[in-house]
């Protein structure tokens, strides 16, 4: 899913860098758009998790109806997960730039990067087990 966020957000800036040149109108709308769509979808992405480990096929990791269904069951806590998600991810961002600075730290950063997923993926299970689960 990263990925192919990735790539979408290099072709929406190479868009809206193509028409600022000649209509900087539908430059400013691609990224709004681009923006939107990024944050929805990182938004979506612990419930098209969630339904991918549900139903245990690939192809339903793709699911958005039963992804939404499974984010509304508890909108707030969802929120709530998702704060707790962007937190642990801006946790592991500052303790990557400290032990990449030292020399001993370059061998740990793959081990703390590797927990702190673990981590994100016990509070979305928590949240499916918790508020989805019938």
């Amino acid at each position: 899913y990263i990925l192919a966020l990735y790539i979408f957000g290099i072709s929406a800036k190479f868009a809206s860098l193509t028409a600022l040149l000649t209509a900087p109108f539908l430059a400013v709308l691609i990224v709004i758009v681009a923006l939107f769509l990024i944050v929805y979808a990182l938004f979506m992405m612990p419930a098209l998790l969630m339904s991918f480990c549900e139903q245990d096929k690939l192809l339903s990791a793709l699911n958005v109806v039963r992804a939404r269904q499974l984010m509304l069951k508890s909108i707030g806590k969802y929120t709530l997960t998702q704060i707790g998600l962007f937190s642990i991810f801006l946790f592991t961002v500052f303790i990557s730039a400290v032990f990449f600075r030292t020399t001993v730290g370059i061998v740990i950063l793959p081990f703390v990067v590797f927990y702190m997923s673990i981590v994100q993926g016990n509070l979305i299970a928590q949240y499916y087990v918790n508020y989805c689960k019938e």
